[in-house]
């Protein structure tokens, strides 16, 4: 009795954890911009594979491991194929992650400040922000120019975002002051020279 009792409490344990994560993880992409990046063509591709935020998919991956050997327990699973409870189980956490984003629950999350070079941490952060990488600069857009905008940065910098010729603008050409935007482009002297710009809804 007290081994079937620890069993469904792994199994709740488990299931919630890997739920929360789920969410997390679904606000991360969303906050961060990184559904965005595929929209920006083969650049913003390969982007989004190098910044997609693995270790906590990695996390979700083995919680849901756990908990289909936790089911494996009760008689009721035993015959189920792993493979298959596995992926209905993974289904059936990202799905409830997905709409877990949906509500306040990580309202007001914000990418942590980039760790220092080296930091054990560093590893840990990857794609928990756009600064992750060079060529991806994010931010609220404060002047707007003939060819230029003033963007202030999440981690509260200032910079001149230039317009190059050719610059994809897949949110339209028509971008404010107070737009929040995910721009692909490279940093020279303090000036970032985008290639592309795309406008970041914000979750209310």
């Amino acid at each position: 009795m007290t081994r079937r009792i620890a069993t469904v409490t792994g199994i709740v344990v488990c299931l919630i954890a890997a739920i929360l994560l789920a969410g997390f993880l679904f606000s991360i992409l969303h906050t961060g911009g990184f559904w965005l990046l595929p929209g920006f063509g083969l650049l913003g591709i390969v982007i989004f594979l190098q910044s997609f935020p693995v270790f906590p998919l990695t996390v979700i991956l083995l919680l849901t491991i756990a908990l289909s050997f936790l089911l494996r327990q009760f008689a009721s699973y035993r015959r189920h194929s792993f493979l298959l409870l596995f992926l209905e189980l993974l289904a059936l956490v990202l799905l409830s992650g997905y709409f877990l984003s949906l509500t306040p629950t990580f309202r007001g999350w914000q990418p942590p400040p980039p760790p220092r070079e080296g930091k054990f941490t560093e590893p840990f952060l990857r794609g928990y922000g756009a600064w992750r990488f060079h060529n991806v600069f994010q931010g609220t857009i404060t002047a707007v120019g003939e060819q230029s905008y003033v963007m202030r940065s999440p981690d509260d910098r200032s910079m001149t975002v230039q317009l190059t010729p050719g610059i994809r603008l897949p949110s339209g050409p028509q971008i404010g002051t107070g737009a929040t935007v995910l721009i692909i482009g490279e940093m020279r002297h303090g000036i970032v020279r985008a290639f592309g710009i795309r406008t970041l809804e914000q979750r209310k």
